[in-house]
């Protein structure tokens, strides 16, 4: 009878001694990965991949869903992707070979975009987030950069786009005369808060800050290559003096207090 108490005992603790340490085991496992976590509550933007700016337009992505394979997809910003990934120790990833549509990217730099999104993933073994921004690595090298990604509100649809202009205010040069070769755009890509475009001779990047129908621009940061006449800077100097916008249907105006100072139409 004693035998039998004891070797019941015995089979108890073992079983117990098991049981924590298959515990221990999983919350070392979640603790491990427990950064993860701030992996799926966000989509993912790209900017900036293997030491190229991506234009704010670009609607390059990645969004991850955990599971018993864990899953990734997303947008080459020209094909859309899907595949699966892999975390292992502190912050390390693979990913797998992943899947696009075969969609034709006429245009040359979403082609490039494309090609350079799908190599560093196929480099990343590493990852970190930093103040909302995602960091893909091979070893120390940074491959990838991507920031949270907010769902885009019906009013930001409406503005989000590449507009062209078509009108602006206070100079007393015919329009014509201002932008004899190219007109001025403006490229909105809600809820990102840096716009960009062309101001008929340089590109350009601008903050732009949104609520409700109140806009404003800050000062644009340009490339510097010389332009003949006045036109890029009456646009430039325009620009800041916005407080407000509205939009009908492919028209967008953009107004200075009460007067309509600038009017886009929707490229």
């Amino acid at each position: 009878m004693t035998k039998n108490i004891t070797a019941a005992l015995l089979i108890s603790i073992l079983m117990s001694s098991c049981s924590e340490s298959k515990n221990a085991s999983a919350i070392n496992s979640i603790e491990n990965n427990s950064g993860s976590q701030a992996l799926y509550k966000n989509e993912w933007k790209l900017t900036e991949v293997q030491g190229q700016f991506v234009p704010a337009i670009s609607k390059a992505m990645l969004a991850f869903t955990p599971g018993k394979i864990n899953k990734v997809s997303g947008s080459t910003g020209c094909n859309r992707m899907t595949g699966t990934f892999e975390l292992s120790g502190t912050n390390s990833i693979a990913f797998s070979p992943l899947a696009l549509t075969r969609m034709a990217c006429l245009d040359d730099n979403a082609n490039k975009l494309q090609i350079l999104f799908t190599e560093a993933l196929t480099k990343t073994d590493n990852w970190d987030i930093t103040n909302d921004q995602l960091i893909l690595k091979n070893g120390d090298a940074v491959v990838a950069k991507l920031t949270t990604q907010m769902p885009v509100t019906t009013e930001q649809l409406k503005l989000n786009g590449e507009w062209e202009l078509n009108y602006i205010s206070g100079p007393k040069i015919a329009f014509e005369g201002l932008f004899p070769n190219k007109k001025p755009t403006l490229l909105l890509a809600l809820p990102n808060k840096a716009a960009s475009g062309n101001g008929s001779c340089n590109g350009y990047s601008v903050q732009v800050k949104v609520d409700g129908n109140k806009i404003q621009f800050g000062d644009p940061l340009s490339t510097m290559m010389a332009c003949e006449g006045n036109g890029e800077p009456v646009y430039f100097k325009t620009l800041k003096t916005v407080t407000s916008y509205s939009v009908d249907e492919n028209t967008l105006t953009l107004i200075m207090g009460d007067i309509a100072v600038m009017r886009f139409t929707k490229k």
